[in-house]
């Protein structure tokens, strides 16, 4: 494992894809990455979409393979699962196939493809619940020894997608917008599930409104560290971005008071590394979003209440065979459990629950 005390985030230029290998090595050196030996290792590339790495959007499979050679050639390990799961615009298998990923499986024996979708799932309790409670999430983290989460540089509507953001590809479901509402606690919640051991950012090729060459690679232990410098590289203030500031207020990781290396010098200015600065997403589309999800967290609340009403009237025959407190202490059971017990059940059969 990686020693709390080395707490810096590496940041290389890389401005060739041969490079790749020499610059991964120096980040593994400069963050101090410590890998069990014979570890179960899990990989997780952003392949939310089909197009290749000029797009700026998806982890280039050339950063992958030579993070998987460096980890069979100094740890050893048992198997290295690359995983990704099933979205709404494209099934995680074909991003593998059409994104050069199922080359990987060759490379030292020990590689698999997992669609994340397709795997065996647990109910987790989540640790900050908020409107969830739980979530099924893949078993597959609990019978792995590590996990290095290989993300993008790039924006999003949530102003900029790295590594906090990657882990919501691990939930397994393939239409995610029913968490979209929530998506800050969610994403903060999967980053205590799945916190990375290691952090790898791809930014070779970034994206904002368009692919932008930027040539560049990071690494750290802290994924809240990690996007903090991806977002001042970008050119925006990750105490402004609101998943990285509920991860911070989760202590997931740290927003300052961590060392910052820019290929070995702890002295240059990480905001004018990068310019012009990366163009975000503009007010009306960040407005129009938290309208859309103020909309759906109304209309979970009005469900929600009218599930209340649908078990006060199945509980009303017998209440009055009850005293008062008795009465108000089935009501409050009732609608404290109504998120996750009563929702969707017949007024008949929540009368016969409790």
């Amino acid at each position: 494992m990686i020693s709390n005390s080395l707490k810096t985030v590496a940041v290389r230029r890389c401005s060739d894809g041969e490079e790749i290998p020499s610059v991964l090595s120096k980040l593994v050196e400069e963050t101090g990455l410590r890998v069990p030996d014979g570890a179960k290792i899990v990989v997780k590339p952003n392949l939310n979409d089909l197009k290749g790495p000029s797009s700026g959007l998806t982890t280039d499979v050339r950063v992958v393979d030579a993070l998987v050679r460096y980890l069979n050639s100094r740890s050893r390990p048992e198997k290295i699962l690359i995983v990704e799961s099933d979205a709404w615009c494209r099934l995680a298998d074909e991003a593998f196939d059409v994104l050069g990923y199922r080359d990987l499986e060759s490379v030292g024996g020990n590689v698999e493809l997992v669609n994340l979708t397709k795997s065996p799932t647990v109910d987790v309790r989540l640790p900050f619940p908020s409107y969830f409670k739980t979530m099924r999430l893949p078993r597959l983290f609990m019978e792995t020894d590590f996990f290095i989460s290989v993300a993008k540089l790039r924006t999003h509507h949530t102003i900029i997608s790295c590594i906090l953001k990657n882990q919501f590809g691990c939930v397994p479901r393939r239409f995610k917008g029913r968490y979209h509402p929530y998506l800050n606690e969610i994403l903060a919640n999967l980053n205590v599930l799945f916190r990375p051991d290691w952090c790898l950012v791809d930014g070779l090729i970034g994206a904002d409104m368009r692919p932008r060459e930027v040539g560049l690679m990071l690494a750290s232990s802290d994924p809240v560290a990690t996007d903090s410098v991806c977002a001042r590289l970008m050119g925006f203030s990750p105490e402004r971005i609101p998943h990285i500031k509920a991860a911070a207020e989760k202590e997931i990781g740290d927003t300052e008071g961590f060392r910052v290396l820019f290929d070995g010098d702890p002295d240059v200015n990480i905001g004018a590394v990068i310019a012009p600065p990366f163009i975000g997403p503009n007010r009306v589309t960040l407005a129009l979003s938290e309208l859309v999800g103020a909309t759906a967290r109304t209309a979970d609340r009005l469900r929600n209440f009218a599930s209340s009403l649908q078990i006060l009237a199945a509980l009303s025959t017998g209440l009055t065979a009850s005293s008062k407190g008795e009465v108000l202490r089935r009501i409050l059971l009732k609608w404290r459990n109504i998120p996750d017990a009563y929702r969707g059940l017949k007024a008949g059969e929540a009368a016969k629950i409790g």
